[in-house]
């Protein structure tokens, strides 16, 4: 529920379709890292004591929520009555999480740490980065442009509102540039949503102020910033009615003869994934998490860029695939196609290279391609998991 405010208090925002499982986790350090600057920022001794541990606890579920440490340090320093409490902020959050790493350390977890900063290794990729960039400002502008517009109002107001800007400044910086890490998307941009709510209140108070009390200049001013942020939302919407639209004739879909027939496939393979006394691999997550413990990865894309990069090598599983020990290898894209070969979600070359030349296709249905080993007998028929 917390983390479902970080995204919903706004008007508009970029729908993180596709996302549901991955943006669990930054839902819910978004929520951690807002309420623990908010209590920080604006509550006395006691809830910003209360705001360090919810700073910490959220850099402990996701560490891009640190983010909201700098930022409500920024915003902390940018009040000159306040600004040993923004040296604290930046102190006791990260001292907070990293006596707790030592603790976890210490009770026989020596991978802990380095596991938490996994991810740092990732290198930073300026196509990446663009690429990430356009499609944000394609499907949802009002996520970065509406916030611009709330630092600017706060920045010129009477009296300005330093500590709201800098700390929307802080954010939006820190996130624009780790968007450029490989393995980050539109998730990155969450916290943008919160900064949007806050400009647009903002800006709707602006506008609601009497006319007898500001000049016809400023209130042109207001209502052109409101009607920018309007026209910005509108490609977020189209976007999110095109999607209610596909959901609802998928759904009637999926009542027809094929559509069930598709959905009987997948739980014949659910079935079979479940089954220890049986043995595929695939590149599917849905079918790999069926797996459990025996899955050697559920996160494709992951595994892909791990083992790309040679951070992990996948020794076993090629052995196991040049044997032909797998019963099926259950595809998400054609292997035999070129664009197999750079499909980021598929396997990597160290894996699909020899599965090329030890599997043959059975059968392909409903976006799953089914491989079995060469040496096996191809029967006339339906495919039976």
């Amino acid at each position: 529920t917390g983390g479902a405010v970080a995204g919903a208090v706004t008007l508009g925002g970029l729908p993180l379709i596709g996302f549901g499982l991955m943006v669990r986790p930054d839902a819910l350090a978004e929520s951690l890292g807002l309420a623990g600057a908010a209590l920080v920022v604006l509550r006395g001794l006691g809830w910003r004591a209360l705001g360090i541990v919810l700073l910490a606890l959220g850099i402990l579920t996701k560490q891009t929520a640190g983010v909201y440490v700098l930022a409500a340090a920024a915003a902390l320093l940018a009040s000159p009555d306040r600004r040993v409490w923004g040296v604290l902020t930046l102190i006791l959050p990260l001292a907070l999480a990293g006596s707790v790493v030592a603790l976890v350390t210490g009770m026989g977890n020596p991978r802990f740490l380095p596991s938490l900063l996994a991810e740092s290794a990732s290198p930073f990729q300026l196509k990446h980065w663009w690429a990430t960039l356009l499609r944000m400002l394609k499907y949802g502008p009002d996520q970065l442009l509406i916030p611009c517009l709330g630092v600017l109002a706060w920045w010129r107001s009477t009296p300005r509102r330093p500590a709201l800007a800098a700390f929307s400044v802080v954010v939006l910086g820190v996130n624009l540039v780790a968007s450029g890490k490989m393995g980050s998307d539109q998730n990155y941009f969450l916290s943008f949503r919160v900064l949007e709510a806050l400009a647009v209140g903002s800006l709707i108070a602006a506008c609601s102020t009497s006319i007898s009390t500001s000049t016809w200049l400023a209130n042109s001013r207001r209502g052109l910033a409101c009607l920018a942020a309007a026209v910005l939302i509108v490609p977020s919407a189209a976007l999110l009615f095109a999607q209610v639209g596909f959901s609802y004739y998928h759904r009637l879909f999926q009542e027809t003869p094929q559509g069930r027939s598709n959905l009987g496939l997948y739980r014949d393979f659910y079935r079979l994934a479940s089954d220890r006394s049986r043995s595929l691999l695939t590149d599917s997550g849905l079918i790999a998490l069926r797996q459990g413990d025996r899955a050697p990865f559920v996160d494709p894309w992951l595994f892909r860029m791990l083992t790309v990069q040679r951070r992990i090598d996948p020794i076993d599983l090629r052995a196991r695939i040049e044997r032909q020990e797998y019963e099926y290898l259950v595809l998400t894209s054609e292997l035999f196609s070129q664009v197999y070969e750079s499909y980021e979600f598929g396997l990597p070359p160290m894996l699909f290279e020899p599965a090329r030349r030890n599997y043959r296709l059975r059968h392909a249905q409903a976006g799953l391609f089914i491989y079995v080993p060469n040496r096996a007998r191809l029967d006339s028929g339906e495919l039976t998991p």
